[in-house]
């Protein structure tokens, strides 16, 4: 044991063991929040992600080559690539991993669903909790169309859909979404009582408007 080990009651040096010696490495850009759902197209060979803030992310799945007795306490590419899922690689065989491609701020808080259409893949679909329905072309990772199950008029009576956390994205001749619905949290049922209750007073008092009006005429 070092001195500085002996000072700082654990090894200080440890994490210089870790820094990369080579001239260029690389680096993820990865999620800033927790990722919670993650999709791929076997076609195209891409890989979507999305995470709790609402972030869908593009990644493509490349071809790498081990480079056995790398310098530095760096793992080298195919030994990263085989943790982050792609398969051996150590004794220098090729492997699988991840590169980033583009990145979307699809949604207002967290994801509900997110998957690709079957039976190729050539599209994909997100799902938000504020009742956006995003759409994907896998080819070009472009979006490709939105709806909004969520009216903001306030003035409207326009019902809400309660999106589920399932979903299915058939292709056939025609694209065709299947979303599973869900029941309202407890600050929702709060919320539509207090609604049905305001429309019922407003309605009242328009009622007491126009009869009073009918006796001053």
């Amino acid at each position: 044991m070092d001195s500085t080990s002996s000072k700082n009651g654990s090894n200080s040096a440890l994490p210089l063991q870790d820094i990369p010696t080579s001239e260029h490495y690389q680096v993820s850009y990865m999620h800033r929040s927790t990722v919670t759902h993650c999709c791929t197209s076997l076609r195209h060979g891409y890989v979507i992600t999305g995470s709790t803030d609402g972030v869908v992310k593009f990644w493509k799945r490349v071809s790498t080559t081990a480079t056995p007795g790398a310098k530095g306490g760096s793992a080298p590419p195919a030994a990263s690539a085989a943790a982050a899922g792609g398969g051996p690689g150590a004794d220098g065989t090729n492997s699988r991993c991840l590169e980033f491609v583009k990145s979307y701020s699809s949604h207002v808080g967290p994801l509900l669903a997110l998957c690709t259409s079957q039976p190729n893949g050539d599209s994909a679909v997100s799902i938000g909790w504020d009742g956006i329905i995003k759409f994907y072309d896998v080819a070009t990772f472009d979006v490709s169309g939105m709806i909004r199950t969520v009216n903001n008029n306030n003035n409207s009576k326009a019902k809400k859909f309660r999106l589920g956390r399932h979903a299915v994205l058939m292709e056939r001749e025609d694209l065709y979404l299947l979303v599973s619905t869900r029941a309202p949290t407890r600050e929702e049922w709060k919320e539509e009582q207090y609604e049905k209750e305001r429309q019922k007073q407003l309605k009242l008092q328009q009622q007491n408007d126009d009869s009073s009006d009918d006796d001053d005429g």
